[in-house]
């Protein structure tokens, strides 16, 4: 099956939640995994690029003219695994950072060290922190999703950012690491997916807080 087929199955893997409403925040990306490890203290990451084309009102109108601008999800550390065929993995910390760099030379390279380079050397768009997330590997069919939460707290769009609204953000990608999809050296599986947020409401809760009670 050709890259573009497991594509569209991939976005099939994302939850509906972050379409299911009218107003949501979306920044589309596509990268390559990788782990040192799948057992309790282990690591995931992910590095790669942000979508030139934003189809679904991106937050920030970053210029992919002027600028490539890339991502890294690093350092979720495992801290609980269950089932074998069908693994279910709770993340918890690490980092979360979008970059634009004028010099376009984002590569993942043979080792996921090479890619963490070449993502991270730009300036610091956006970064984030307080990680959570739940990865969820089907050994079975090689693909899997995850979906994580964090909070917006560094970068030059930040203000931006932050006079949106009180949102909580995520980030969701489907994964596959089937033998027919063309992966580098050195990683584990293609992510492809998006960070997201719902659009605030007057309803909506006006603290950080009170927004993740209700989740």
């Amino acid at each position: 099956m050709k890259k573009l087929g497991f594509i569209s199955i991939l976005l099939v893997l994302l939850p509906l939640a972050s379409q299911a409403e009218d107003c949501v925040f979306n920044l589309m990306a596509q990268g390559w995994g990788f782990n040192d490890g799948e057992e309790i203290g282990d690591h995931w990451g992910v590095v790669g690029l942000l979508e030139p084309i934003q189809p679904e009102n991106p937050p920030i109108d970053f210029d992919f003219v002027a600028n490539e601008v890339s991502f890294a999800i690093l350092d979720m550390e495992i801290d609980s695994v269950t089932g074998t065929d069908i693994a279910i993995f709770e993340l918890g910390g690490g980092s979360v950072g979008i970059y634009e760099d004028p010099s376009f030379n984002f590569d993942p390279g043979s080792d996921p060290f090479d890619g963490i380079i070449s993502a991270t050397d730009g300036s610091l768009a956006l970064g984030g922190e307080g990680l959570h997330a739940t990865l969820i590997i089907n050994n079975i069919l090689e693909i899997g999703t995850i979906l994580g939460e964090f909070d917006w707290s560094d970068g030059t769009y930040l203000d931006d950012i932050e006079a949106l609204g009180p949102l909580l953000w995520s980030f969701n990608f489907g994964i596959s690491f089937s033998s027919n999809v063309n992966v580098p050296t050195g990683y584990h599986s293609l992510w492809v997916g998006r960070f997201y947020s719902m659009c605030p409401t007057a309803s909506e809760p006006s603290t950080w807080t009170e927004l993740k009670n209700l989740y």
